[in-house]
């Protein structure tokens, strides 16, 4: 056991070698030290009103005590004070006078605390290699599950670091550290446990919403949260939704929540399958209709249903107010499939939707930059009203954009862009077969959605 006295109590240098043999059933013990620190000795009648008045210089350590018995008197109680407090002259005349009236007597107190007293960033700034540039205790909590993205040079630690996170979130059960990039097509990733159960099994509660879903599978950002409700505050009731790239139903089910019909799709099999277990889960049944198609391929088939209906009278797939595109990486790719999208709507009587559509960004300028690299994808200017939301910081230099605007029409009317390439689909892109097979089943889930 260390001997440390100083301002701030911290855990003596550990040798990480004793702990790398057993990452996760080290030593806890090895973390121990004792320090000396000033306390005053007290009647228990007089505790209640001394901790009060000096509760900003009293011992805070983890879940070290304030109070303790005395060893020598079972009447007494020792108050214990920060390490920065060293003596009476270090208290105000208020506090000093509090003191006085209740008796108390300065003591010397020596205090033992261990690894239950200090913080994850204590513990591991301790143990690792006082050269490494950075200590990661930051995760992304998904339901029980701890998120992290450590740093190569933290990697030959990963599994002391999971567990350290493990004990001390007593809501965690499992931690997870990320080993590559986001699938550019179903957007998951691969993950390696570090610490815990491998249960990928997530229920996270979000906007009056429970999501289910196997985080190994699909995309989740629980730091999105603000955004989701940012994009969905501007649903009105009685609108419908599009969402293109809807996941396991972030945006599509707290709209239907909100009152909104939601055409929901996503072409991820994972995602799909979790975004109709929500939809049951969350009794949206009537209000959110999934599909698992291209995004592309879902939104001409839409439309073309909706102009159908139109021509018919018929109320089961009512028009779109509102599309979300939720895939940062390529969504601006997408927006082509709007060019000329219209055009078989010859009295122009379907509402033209406006457009949120995410990104990233690395310029200074980040609306000049958004807009113009979207209207490139949409064939021309956007002259409607144009706004772009600066989300999240991803990556130093690197934004996370929405962009929001109504789509012109002189877009949704005009005929193809030959410079652009549909075939294209980035991140949405399929065989021929498959696509088939989607909207065979996209057919099939198909319900009436009258308004």
């Amino acid at each position: 056991v260390a001997s440390v006295t100083m301002f701030r109590l911290k855990p003596p240098r550990v040798n990480i070698d004793l702990i790398l043999k057993r990452p996760h059933d080290f030593d806890r013990g090895l973390f121990a030290a004792t320090a000396k620190i000033k306390a005053l000795l007290v009647e228990s009648k007089h505790c209640h009103s001394l901790c009060k008045a000096l509760k900003k210089v009293l011992l805070k350590l983890g879940n070290a005590r304030t109070v303790v018995n005395d060893e020598d008197e079972s009447a007494m109680k020792r108050v214990l004070f920060s390490p920065a407090i060293t003596g009476p002259a270090m208290l105000s005349e208020p506090q000093q006078a509090i003191v006085t009236q209740s008796n108390a007597k300065w003591i010397d107190h020596e205090i033992t605390v261990g690894y239950d007293n200090f913080s994850a960033d204590e513990i591991l700034r301790a143990a690792l290699p006082e050269d490494m540039s950075e200590i990661t205790t930051a995760f992304e909590q998904v339901g029980h599950l701890a998120h992290m993205n450590l740093r190569d040079e933290q990697h030959p630690y990963r599994q002391f670091i999971g567990q350290v996170i493990l004990d001390k979130n007593k809501s965690i059960r499992t931690v997870v550290n990320k080993l590559g990039n986001i699938n550019a097509q179903f957007r998951f990733f691969e993950m390696e446990v570090i610490a815990g159960d491998a249960d990928f099994l997530c229920e996270v509660k979000e906007s009056k919403c429970t999501f289910r879903f196997d985080f190994s599978k699909v995309y989740w950002n629980s730091r999105l949260h603000s955004e989701h409700e940012r994009v969905v505050s501007k649903f009105q009731r009685g609108q419908v939704l599009c969402d293109m790239m809807a996941g396991v139903g972030p945006f599509a089910l707290p709209a239907g929540k909100r009152g909104c019909k939601v055409y929901a799709n996503d072409l991820n099999p994972n995602s799909y399958a979790a975004l109709v277990d929500n939809i049951k889960l969350n009794k949206l049944g009537d209000m959110v209709m999934p599909t698992n198609l291209d995004g592309r391929v879902f939104v001409r088939e839409l439309v073309a249903k909706i102009i159908a209906d139109l021509k018919h009278q018929s109320k089961t797939y009512p028009p779109f107010h509102h599309v979300v595109m939720n895939l940062p990486a390529s969504a601006l790719e997408f927006l082509d499939v709007f060019r000329g999208l219209y055009v078989q709507d010859i009295k122009r009587d379907l509402p033209l939707p406006t457009i949120h559509c995410h990104c990233f960004s690395r310029e200074a300028d980040l609306f000049a930059d958004v807009k113009t690299r979207a209207e490139s994808y949409l064939g021309g200017a956007i002259t409607t009203a144009c706004t772009v939301h600066d989300v999240r910081n991803v990556a130093p230099g690197k934004q996370m954009c929405c962009i929001s605007f109504q789509l012109p029409e002189a877009i949704a009317y005009a005929g193809p862009n030959k410079s652009l390439s549909t075939d294209s689909t980035g991140a949405g892109k399929r065989s021929s077969s498959l696509v088939e097979a989607d909207m065979t089943q996209g057919s099939k889930t198909a319900k009436t959605m009258s308004s």
